[in-house]
């Protein structure tokens, strides 16, 4: 496809100056800068999520296919070609980020439907063994999607309200259902 037009009819035109810009819009690729300290951590082949701000929350499974060797000097990073797969919502010039993973660690994760705001605090209604709701508060850490991470507050197992909205709970029995 051309996308754009560098001279005009009765233009002159010389050796080795471009006439038109032509694009391939069958594959598109993103382009990342990663800091000299995290290039270990990247290596060609391996899959790279890339997020297109104008997708909105769309994410798209890149594949790295190059690692520039050398480092820009100014900014100490090196750049990473990431391969996004066919989409026709993908044009030239839109900004992305792609996604690099630093290692695996567990987490626990909570939908976010579940928490309750009480100021500027903010914890969940977890069951007792009678399954009496408790207002407990917790420490939350990243957002993963529509779950949250939980540092502190909440244990592996207990069981909780997934969605109680602005009721007050505390206090009271709920029902369990599966």
């Amino acid at each position: 496809m051309v996308t754009e037009k560098k001279a005009d009819r009765g233009t002159l035109a010389s050796p080795g100056m471009p006439i038109f810009t032509i694009e391939d819009t069958r594959s598109y690729r993103l382009e990342a800068q990663v800091d000299e300290s995290d290039i270990r951590l990247v290596h060609v082949g391996q899959v790279a999520p890339a997020m297109i701000d104008s997708l909105g929350d769309t994410q798209l499974s890149g594949k790295i296919v190059q690692i520039v060797p050398a480092a820009d000097p100014a900014s100490r990073s090196f750049l990473v070609k990431v391969e996004l797969p066919a989409d026709t919502r993908l044009h030239s010039g839109l900004f992305g980020r792609a996604q690099f993973a630093r290692g695996d660690r567990s987490a626990l994760l909570i939908p976010r439907t579940s928490l309750v705001e009480r100021g500027q605090l903010e914890g969940v209604y977890v069951l007792d063994a009678n399954q009496v709701a408790e207002l407990r508060y917790v420490t939350l850490g990243k957002s993963a999607g529509e779950k949250v991470e939980v540092l502190s507050g909440l244990q592996e197992g207990d069981k909780m309200v997934a969605a109680p909205g602005d009721r007050e709970l505390g206090g009271k029995r709920i029902a369990i259902r599966p």
